[in-house]
């Protein structure tokens, strides 16, 4: 498969075929590897379609039992079933367009009135609310900043690693950011690149709170993230 811009995409179609190893290989515009779908211009959207399809078929399911359960059973299920398909390698969609996150945006608020028994047009921002639950951009972020702050902490992975560096400030005046835990955002020409781990890694870290940066325990860095965060989204 061939990744890249519509004019790199564009002169590519002359390829129609790739010689390894003595086999003849076609090129396609979609593969599945761990369960996410991928396509040549990266923006999920097929990846996002099939998360739908498999998530809208367990909000029927629960919908038809949801008289049956109480309240805090049900969101349990929602989470467990739809919820981990929704944050299962979302932190991939991380700059994608905004017709792919908009897809599993729907599937939330569905799930959202299915739990609270609300109708399917009632408004899902003040039942997410209630919920306590992060939006699908928010969560991205969430599980972005999260792993940041585990490869902070630990060094490791090395190949996740290798990718942060902390931030140098080149002068010698006495700045407020001075004491901050910021790191370094490699400049980038192309939209794509800027999806990189290494670039939206660091933008992410160094959107929170210092509050939230200087947390010495990771259960407390979730709790002041996942309050970061749904007060930016509410």
């Amino acid at each position: 498969m061939f990744i890249g811009t519509s004019a790199q995409l564009c002169a590519a179609k002359s390829v129609t075929s790739v010689i390894v190893a003595g086999a003849s290989l076609h090129p396609t515009d979609e593969l599945k590897s761990l369960g996410v779908v991928i396509d040549s211009r990266l923006t999920f959207a097929a990846h996002a379609l099939a998360v739908r399809r498999a998530c809208n078929y367990h909000i029927w399911a629960l919908r038809h039992i949801r008289h049956l359960l109480t309240l805090d059973v049900a969101k349990t299920l929602a989470c467990s079933i739809v919820g981990a398909r929704l944050d299962y390698c979302n932190s991939i969609l991380y700059g994608a367009p905004m017709s792919t996150v908009s897809k599993l945006q729907r599937v939330q608020n569905s799930l959202t009135r299915v739990v609270l028994q609300q109708p399917k047009r009632s408004h899902a921002e003040p039942l997410l609310r209630t919920l306590h639950w992060l939006p699908v951009k928010q969560r991205i972020h969430y599980k972005l900043a999260a792993l940041t702050y585990k490869i902070r902490a630990t060094a490791t992975p090395d190949y996740l690693s290798d990718l942060i560096s902390a931030r140098t400030i080149g002068t010698r005046m006495s700045l407020r950011s001075a004491s901050r835990a910021l790191l370094t955002v490699p400049l980038t020409r192309a939209t794509m690149a800027s999806r990189a781990f290494s670039v939206c890694a660091p933008v992410v870290w160094n959107s929170l709170l210092e509050s939230v940066q200087s947390c010495d325990c990771f259960n407390t860095f979730k709790t002041r993230l996942k309050t970061f965060l749904f007060n930016s989204a509410f």
